[in-house]
């Protein structure tokens, strides 16, 4: 799989140079370096340099996004595989053969229909008629600390497809399948149906329903109303069935996988044009009446930040916590912002309760258009450290 993708990213790099199309690429990209500092058993100084890179002709894309780290004041080895990450890696068309055909090539982030997460491999999207789409991929699941290795057929071989059609009773129709082996065995097969129905201008009705055909079960139940009775205030309903997702190499395969249930309303009601308040409550319950829990989250906002509220309580534990995250502009080019964690939480009523604070302080400054400036102070306090203070600056520069 490695030979064949590297001898396709080859030959379309060939062949898009011999076209001439070299000369006419259009650029944009990011680079940001980031400094910091923190201790933990020993003092840190890390310096962070982080690549975002889009290269563009015609119907054809090269995207790069990728980061370097190195820590300045500590004798600690790091891992290579973590040193060096490439986040993204691909060329790309779109629209080729006259609108019948997209591609990628390379490293990707891919969400078919399903939760799955980065592929080093190949994905193709057909188009066979106006409202069809026929997906399909293949490859290896990217590294787990994103680095530049390449995992081997036999560790992680993925492949899938989804088969979408739109605009039918002003709904979209997907039909999803997901594949993930290992030389030994399968470790998740999963099929399904995606469902989104926009028949209604005040109503919008998703499903989702997913079957793990290895453990012969059902896998995911995902169900939402949203209700739009007028522009000031929007209503909505979710319930999920779902098995965790978890691989058969996976360290979390020592815990007994369980079943959950959770019911949830939400609300967003807009006071005015500039506050806005949100409400969401959940319960959740673990399969064979293992427990209980619920959780209420309520925020105001406004085009600067926000407050909230948390709580929680039941089988999980008992949290009350308080957020607050805003920002101010003092002149067109320098932002101060600040942000506030606190939370008084305990994991069963045996234990006495915890508390935990988190509080950050940011100045940002605007030098133009190409170039932005950063700096902020962390200070953490918990049970487990009384203080920890961290700092974090970056350098932005944009073209």
């Amino acid at each position: 799989m490695k030979k064949i993708i590297s001898l396709i990213c080859l030959l379309l790099i060939v062949g898009l140079w011999t076209q001439g199309w070299s000369q006419t690429w259009e650029t944009r990209g990011k680079l940001t370096t980031a400094i910091y500092a923190f201790e933990d058993s020993i003092q840190h100084q890390r310096v962070y340099e982080t690549v975002r890179f889009e290269a563009k002709h015609d119907k054809f894309r090269f995207n790069f996004a990728g980061r370097a780290m190195m820590d300045m004041n500590s004798d600690d080895e790091t891992d290579d595989e973590r040193l060096l990450k490439a986040h993204s890696a691909s060329i790309s068309g779109d629209g080729l053969f006259n609108g019948l055909l997209d591609f990628t090539v390379g490293r990707q982030f891919l969400h078919p229909g399903l939760v799955f997460g980065s592929l080093d491999g190949v994905n193709l999207v057909w188009h066979p008629m106006e409202k069809l789409d026929w997906q399909m991929y293949g490859g290896v699941e990217s590294h787990l600390y994103r680095s530049f290795k390449i995992y081997n057929s036999d560790d992680a071989t993925v492949y899938g497809t989804a088969l979408r059609y739109r605009d039918v009773f002003n709904s979209t129709i997907q039909l999803v399948y997901f594949n993930k082996s290992t030389a030994d065995e399968t470790q998740w097969e999963i099929a399904g149906v995606n469902l989104n129905n926009r028949s209604l201008s005040w109503l919008n009705l998703s499903l989702q329903a997913h079957n793990d055909l290895v453990n012969e079960r059902l896998h995911r139940l995902y169900g939402q109303v949203r209700l739009i009775p007028s522009e000031r205030y929007n209503l909505v309903f979710r319930y999920k069935q779902q098995y965790p997702q978890v691989y058969g190499d996976s360290f979390f395969k020592i815990f007994d996988i369980k079943q959950y249930e959770q019911l949830s309303f939400g609300a967003n009601y807009f006071i005015t044009a500039k506050y806005a308040l949100m409400a969401d409550y959940q319960m959740v319950s673990l399969a064979d009446g293992e427990g209980n829990a619920n959780r209420l989250y309520i925020t105001l906002s406004d085009l600067n930040g926000s407050i909230g509220f948390i709580y929680e309580s039941g089988d999980l534990g008992d949290e009350t916590g308080f957020l607050f995250d805003y920002g101010y502009d003092v002149t067109e080019k320098l932002t101060v912002s600040a942000s506030v964690d606190f939370s008084r939480y305990r994991l069963e009523e045996v234990y006495d309760y915890e508390r935990q604070v988190g509080n950050a302080f940011k100045l940002a400054y605007k030098f133009s258009n190409n170039l932005r400036a950063d700096v902020e102070y962390q200070f953490l306090n918990n049970y487990v450290k009384y203080e920890d203070h961290r700092l974090l600056a970056h350098i932005h520069f944009m073209w």
